[in-house]
């Protein structure tokens, strides 16, 4: 019987042979309605210690010890006095240690925290905790779409000269042709010059250099375009009035189906018309799709050229993906 009784008092002194090691010894102050709070790290099969007494002012609110972040270990409210209160640490981690006053007196209290290793292998264990930011990752489901900014661009997209016939060609080609272009995604609204003659290019060149000599405040805006970006972007007219002898007559066809019936001389839909020496015009629709211009040449004898050019304004809504706003907070870790 007494061997028995020596082996367990031998145990009992084994378990308890390592030295404490203080962690925290501090009186401190607490206000109204404030709280002060402790971290400490601790190695698995640590003993955690925790004295806390009331010394000035009435009993705690409450004295919190959790398993960091969040999961409460222990928690007793309106105490005055904790004396060796003990926690058997199950693994390696941090313990938050909180003291509060809801009341609106002021409190002086005593703390004292300390760690009994489970071994002399962690009696050196570094308790001290460090702190880091750390930015959460967002889940993509929670992405949102948004429009950041718009981008106007400009495009003279197209240009060409057409030869057409006269209305008694001996060699039998119709005195009509169909041009068309398609207009560029995202425009706003878009400029056409028509001229008829070889002097069309060189008349368009000059209207450009005048345009650009003349220092306006729409050069300012699209200093790398000319006249046609500006009629189409103001609706001011900025080309020069192109001389010359022939004339042709034009009309843009209100869709595909009427090209057919304006080929084949047929009554067909047009959504603007004209007959002209030349013409510069702003257009705001149709603002899509292809657009078709049917030319006439009305002179019985000779065969005229006609060039046509076009601009457009672009507007493009740039949208991008961004995450809901992000949660930056800090984050407590322990060091090897």
């Amino acid at each position: 019987m007494k061997s028995i009784v020596f082996a367990l008092l031998f145990l009992s002194s084994f378990a308890h042979s390592q030295k404490a090691v203080k962690l925290l010894e501090s009186s401190l102050k607490l206000g109204g309605s404030e709280e002060k709070e402790f971290y400490f790290g601790f190695a698995e099969g640590d003993e955690i210690v925790l004295d806390v007494e009331v010394l000035k002012g009435k009993s705690l609110v409450e004295v919190e010890v959790a398993n960091y972040p969040n999961s409460t270990q222990f928690s007793q409210i309106e105490t005055k006095k904790i004396k060796h209160k003990t926690f058997l640490v199950s693994k390696i981690g941090i313990y938050k240690f909180r003291l509060t006053n809801k009341g609106v007196t002021e409190k002086e209290c005593q703390i004292n925290i300390q760690r009994i290793p489970a071994s002399e292998k962690t009696q050196k264990f570094n308790s001290e905790v460090y702190w880091r930011t750390v930015t959460d990752t967002i889940d993509p489901d929670g992405w949102e779409e948004y429009s950041e900014k718009s981008d106007t661009t400009f495009s003279d997209f197209f240009s060409t000269t057409v030869q057409i016939s006269s209305q008694h060609a001996l060699n039998g080609n119709k005195p009509s042709q169909v041009v068309s272009f398609d207009l560029p995604a995202n425009t706003i609204a878009w400029s056409y010059y028509l001229v008829v003659g070889e002097e069309g290019q060189k008349e368009y060149d000059q209207s450009k250099a005048d345009f650009i000599r003349a220092g306006s405040k729409v050069v300012g805006m699209i200093p790398t375009y000319g006249p046609m970006a500006a009629l189409a972007l103001t609706g001011v007219n900025y080309m020069s009035q192109a001389q010359g002898k022939d004339n042709v007559k034009y009309y843009f066809l209100s869709n595909r189906e009427d090209v057919p019936l304006f080929n084949n001389d047929k009554a067909f839909k047009r959504y603007k018309t004209g007959d002209v020496i030349s013409e510069a015009a702003q257009m705001k629709t149709p603002l899509s799709g292809t657009v078709f211009i049917g030319l006439v040449n009305d002179n019985t004898m000779d065969p005229i050229k006609v060039t046509v050019k076009a601009t457009a304004v672009m507007v493009e809504k740039k949208r991008i993906k961004r995450s809901k706003p992000v949660v930056v907070r800090k984050e407590a870790y322990l060091k090897d």
